[in-house]
Parts: structure tokens; sequence; C-alpha cells
């Protein structure tokens, strides 16, 4: 359980979730630029979403 937070262990089964969705979609990208596809506004976006997810988990869950 969240210690006094905002968020609770449902958010952080969500977080995780999302976490694994953008992996997922790291090996499709990964796929679009091997045939040719530019995809780069693609990929940043989904850095930028994975850095913000991580930081979130870091300071809401630490350690989890």
């Amino acid at each position: 359980m969240a210690e006094n937070g905002p968020l609770t262990d449902a958010d952080l089964v969500e977080l995780n979730a999302k976490l694994i969705q953008l992996d997922e979609a790291d090996l499709q990208i990964d796929k679009a630029t091997r045939a040719g596809i530019d995809v780069s506004s693609q990929k940043e976006r989904a850095r930028e979403m994975r850095d913000k997810l991580l930081k979130m988990k870091q300071a809401f869950f630490p350690g989890r």
C-alpha cells in the first residue's frame, strides 16, 4: 500500500501495465524503423512517456 500518498496499489498495477505496453510499442517502433518508416516522433514520445511513468513510480512507490 502507498504510504500516505494519493496513489493506491491499483495505481501501481496500472503504471506497471503501461510500462509493459511501452515495451511492446518499442518492438513495433523498431520493426517500423527496420522497414524504413520514419517513426522518430513516436520513438521520442514513447521515451518521454516512459520517463514520466518511471518518475511517478519512483516518487510514489519507492523500491517497488
